[in-house]
């Protein structure tokens, strides 16, 4: 917290860098000593912090891969809290939403990370997006992480960054699945979920982004430099949307 903390601040880069590394180092310490290190929440918390501090850097483009990893680790390998343990339950949402939002903001920087291809992984994080039970009471909205929304909406912000960062032309089974894409995206925007500024943002972005990579670059405009753009949405949307209060 020290490190995000100060990483803006121009006079505190080298304690924010110390906080880093120093958190990296009880990080890996309690790791080796904790009996059970899938299932403690402050090993869960630290590794999400230091993917948010990387992401909230401003001198280098965002390196959260190995954090993210550890993440999707612990969150895949915990058991999820029972529905009565109501802090418990947000707290891993926010983490998981963290994670995936991590996650998709780092394939359009490192072209070999993905976190979110692996089925067993989409498997267990399902597991944290339980709806409510027929008669049980919806969820206070105050309660509710970040851009709360379905786990889906997560993951085809994944599957629109992946098609569109393949290299070599466009061939007719990437058209076809832009197109399934395309009919993904106009589905969630008539779902009353996704009826929040953050999340047509994200649609915005992602609607925009086939456009880009099906037809040519023009010479005024890269594709590279609309991928940087799209990652810049992704940054912004994410780090300033806040939490209900």
């Amino acid at each position: 917290m020290v490190a995000i903390a100060a990483v803006d601040r121009a006079n505190h880069h080298q304690l924010a860098m110390r906080s880093y590394l120093f958190a990296i180092r009880e990080l890996r310490a309690s790791i080796a000593d904790a009996n059970d290190a899938r299932n403690e929440d402050g090993l869960l918390a630290t590794t999400i912090c230091l993917c948010v501090y990387k992401s909230f850097r401003t001198d280098s483009p965002p390196n959260v891969g190995p954090h993210a990893t550890t993440a999707g680790f612990l969150l895949t390998s915990r058991y999820p809290a029972q529905r009565n343990q109501q802090p418990v339950r947000t707290f891993e949402r926010l983490c998981v939403e963290s994670f995936l939002y991590h996650s998709a903001l780092m394939m359009l920087f490192e072209p070999t990370f993905d976190a979110l291809s692996n089925p067993d992984c989409r498997m267990f994080l399902d597991r944290y997006f339980t709806e409510p039970e027929p008669n049980e009471p919806a969820e206070d909205p105050s309660t509710q992480p970040i851009l709360d929304t379905l786990y889906q909406f997560f993951l085809l912000i994944a599957d629109v960054t992946r098609l569109a960062r393949a290299a070599g032309p466009i061939c007719h089974s990437d058209i076809f699945a832009w197109q399934r894409l395309h009919d993904e995206l106009l589905q969630w925007e008539r779902n009353p979920q996704a009826q929040n500024e953050g999340c047509m943002l994200y649609i915005l972005a992602m609607r925009i982004l086939p456009l880009e990579s099906i037809y040519p670059p023009r010479p005024r405009r890269p594709r590279g430099e609309f991928l940087l753009f799209y990652a810049r949405v992704l940054t912004w949307s994410g780090l300033s949307i806040p939490t209900s209060s």
